[in-house]
């Protein structure tokens, strides 16, 4: 059930989705940045300001430095959402194949190799499987939860590129 069709297409899904981002969540995403560098600057300012008047006071100056690292990651930030605009350069359409092939394989490999679908099942399960009597038709029922980063996880390059917060990969429970 682990593998079950319906459950790993939306794993696949998310995964595609993350690579391409619409034009307009990242548009706002960029406002959100641009609005949030623009306080950043008038804090800085008017730390700097206070410096001028009052001279180096300590905990001025480290508010001033710790402005300037916000400052920085921000247009870090700003400059990967600039990247965002390049995925285009990923086959996300062959990286789609690529993940649909490599589940069905698993399926397969799983069908024909049990020792080795216990282990596998042991890594993908995110806790316990409880287990329930249903006692008037003589049968069990089992619930669990299965991460599936464990098993697609590091089948997508992405060498130079930089998380932008906000967008950073999310996993289905």
């Amino acid at each position: 059930m682990v593998l079950d069709p319906a459950i790993v297409e939306g794993a696949i899904a998310d995964a595609i989705r993350q690579l391409r981002p619409s034009r307009d969540s990242i548009e706002a995403k960029r406002q959100a940045l641009d609005a949030e560098l623009r306080k950043v600057d008038e804090t800085q300012g008017r730390y700097v300001a206070a410096i001028a008047a009052a001279g180096p006071i300590d905990a001025l100056a480290r508010a001033l430095k710790d402005c300037e690292q916000t400052r920085r990651r921000l247009q870090h930030e700003l400059a990967a959402l600039d990247g965002l605009d390049r995925l285009s350069i990923f086959d996300v359409t062959g990286i789609e194949r690529d993940l649909r092939s490599r589940v069905k394989e698993w399926r397969g490999l799983l069908k024909r190799q049990t020792p080795i679908a216990r282990q596998v099942l042991s890594r993908l399960l995110d806790g316990r499987i409880v287990w329930t009597p249903r006692k008037d038709e003589g049968l069990y029922e089992f619930a669990g939860r299965a991460k599936f980063d464990r098993l697609l996880s590091g089948l997508v390059v992405t060498s130079g590129m930089v998380p932008v917060r906000g967008f950073e990969p999310r996993s289905r429970g």
